[in-house]
């Protein structure tokens, strides 16, 4: 025998919470109907920017020169990875994903799109500038980007890699002017 109370109990809940749901839906529709569309931004009357064309020849920029910016505490810091094949592996893999379109898989500036620059990549293969720039003023560079007449020359990469990734560039890039 069927319990008919029960049943009716049961089915009095199921309503109920058909109810609810379909209450707590036209809340919802009728919140998002209220709402107004995003406005269209403000007409602007700036005028487009022009093409500006890279000169034939890319300024020739020495290392040196941008590396003098670093500060003498970035200068001085000292490379606490060891120079090993794994450090030189990672390096590399690293050197040619951030570095190797501007300064060349060789390091000679010859990368794809450095002649799309008016300054050119400095060349990591010139052993008299590298041999005066620390490796704390290479990590500096890759880290901060160096800057000319106000201008970025280069990004700065410490906020897309870690610094132990960064001092594997600068083994890897030392390979360039041995």
């Amino acid at each position: 025998m069927i319990d008919k109370e029960g049943e009716r109990g049961e089915m009095r809940k199921s309503n109920l919470c058909a109810v609810v749901c379909i209450s707590l839906v036209a809340v919802w529709v009728v919140s998002c109907a209220k709402q107004k569309p995003p406005e269209a931004p403000p007409a602007t009357t700036a005028k487009p920017v022009e093409a500006v064309q890279a000169p034939s020849q890319p300024e020739q920029v020495a290392a040196v020169g941008l590396a003098e910016q670093a500060p003498a505490d970035a200068k001085a810091k000292v490379n606490p990875t060891k120079a090993d094949a794994a450090s030189l592996e990672d390096g590399k893999t690293l050197y040619t994903h951030y570095c190797a379109e501007c300064h060349g898989v060789k390091g000679d500036r010859k990368g794809p799109v450095a002649a799309k620059f008016s300054l050119a990549p400095a060349d990591l293969t010139n052993k008299k500038d590298m041999g005066t720039i620390t490796d704390g003023t290479l990590f500096w560079v890759i880290t901060e980007g160096p800057h000319k007449g106000g201008q970025m020359v280069m990004p700065g990469f410490g906020i897309s890699t870690t610094d132990e990734e960064i001092w594997h560039i600068v083994d890897y890039i030392r390979t360039f002017s041995k």
